[in-house]
């Protein structure tokens, strides 16, 4: 029966590796431009610009000319008609009809058409440079996913090494209980710490899955395609710039700075546009009528003339609007000033992490070193019978942790080179891999 069953697993397992989707090797950049195809927000903030864009064609279709079709039908009763000599000539009739075309133009509006267009080509701008900001917080996701990924992953090559070193130390002690030269107490201490190694593995294999599929979320990949990462360029000896400067950089290439500008712009330009209502308008309208005849009207007219009107009391109405376009600009103004200083505080923050992360970088290095040598020595010395099992056991942690510390320090490096990018609101570097991939 336990044949039976082992044959079945080994045969679902053989079906499942031939159904699942190979690796998908992806680069950063292409990471990134794979996120920006299939990602909704920016699907959304699109389907916003064309909106704002039809806005414009909105307002410019008011100084445009346009033609109308009217028709209309109405019975009248009683009829009404006075005799001549030639006969009966009809005053009212019961059955009435009237169509005709209506052509306008509006020859000045006075600010209208000017501060309207105004307006909502400013919002298209405001939109655009929203766009652009929201590219820009997903290149940085999408990099803060890679990263991780990449992490994770080598944090489960770290436990593997470190799962293998715990065996070998298992395997002398056992060889060495049963010379007679080492104690049953030494082989239970170093099966824990085999134990915990495991535990360390399954942890890091959880988190590349997590990692995995948060990339994939991203990338808009299912769940069954696996993701092959690249090796990224080292981030040491990047030069970071002044505060100050960095300061004032961020303040002039900040997308959502620029589109609060715009924003404001446009709300300036809609103040003026609500005041314009109070101005007169002038305008060309011709029509053409066919319709009944009678003793007073011919059955087809053509008329042309201009119109000029001037509202002189609208309760209020350009007014309250205005002020309102007003307070807007102002809460405008006001979040700019507000956003001044996140940025400021975002900029300075990504410096201060920046440098910590170089300098974490470069000590994590040498431990590492310093870490390797000593578990080089420790298992010598277990070799030859001068160092016990629990130096091997301590050697061999403070390696893996010196490891991980690396692995950490060059992620965090990496992470603080992209949050200071999205600080600045400089353009995603596409950074080419190294030969090699994780």
């Amino acid at each position: 029966m336990r044949k039976w069953l082992t044959l079945f697993g080994l045969t679902a397992l053989l079906s499942l590796a031939s159904s699942a989707e190979p690796a998908l090797e992806l680069s950063l950049d292409q990471a990134r431009q794979q996120a920006v195809v299939n990602h909704p927000t920016l699907a959304k903030l699109q389907a916003r610009l064309n909106e704002m864009q039809h806005r414009v064609e909105e307002v410019e279709a008011g100084g445009r000319p346009h033609l109308e079709m009217q028709a209309r039908y109405t019975y009248l009763t009683p009829q009404l008609g006075f005799a001549t000599p030639s006969g009966s000539l009809p005053i009212v009739v019961n059955n009435n009809y009237q169509a005709g075309l209506v052509l306008e133009q509006a020859l000045a509006t006075f600010g209208r058409l000017h501060w309207g267009r105004q307006a909502a080509e400013l919002q298209v701008r405001a939109v655009e440079q929203e766009l652009v900001r929201e590219r820009e917080r997903l290149d940085y996701q999408v990099a803060m996913a890679y990263s991780r990924l990449q992490t994770a992953r080598q944090s489960i090559e770290v436990a593997q090494l470190s799962l293998q070193a715990r065996e070998r130390l298992l395997k002398d002690l056992t060889a060495r209980e049963k010379a007679g030269t080492s104690a049953r107490f030494e082989i239970l201490v170093a099966d824990v710490a085999r134990a915990q190694d495991q535990q360390r593995l399954v942890l890091a294999q959880q988190q590349s899955q997590l990692a995995q599929s948060q990339l994939q979320v991203l990338l808009g990949l299912p769940r069954t395609q696996s993701l092959q990462t690249l090796a990224l360029p080292d981030r040491l000896h990047d030069s970071w710039p002044d505060p100050d400067v960095a300061v004032q950089s961020a303040l002039s290439q900040r997308a959502e700075l620029r589109a609060i500008d715009f924003a404001v712009n446009s709300a300036e330009a809609k103040v003026h546009f609500e005041e314009s209502q109070s101005n007169p308008t002038f305008g060309l309208q011709t029509r053409y009528d066919q319709r009944t005849s009678t003793a007073f009207q011919t059955s087809n007219q053509w008329a042309a003339g201009v119109e000029f009107r001037w509202p002189l009391f609208d309760g209020g109405l350009a007014q309250a609007r205005s002020a309102q376009a007003e307070s807007a600009r102002v809460q405008l103004s006001e979040g700019r000033r507000e956003l001044e200083r996140q940025v400021r505080l975002e900029v300075e923050e990504a410096l201060v992490r920046c440098q910590s992360a170089v300098q974490n970088l470069e000590v994590s290095r040498r431990n590492q070193t310093s870490a390797a040598e000593a578990a080089r020595l420790g298992e010598l010395r277990f070799k030859a019978g001068v160092g016990t099992h629990q130096e091997v056991l301590d050697v061999q942690s403070r390696l893996r942790e010196a490891q991980q510390g690396v692995f950490d320090a060059e992620r965090g490096i990496q992470e603080a080179h992209w949050q200071l990018q999205l600080a600045l609101g400089s353009p995603a570097p596409s950074p080419q891999p190294e030969p090699g991939k994780e």
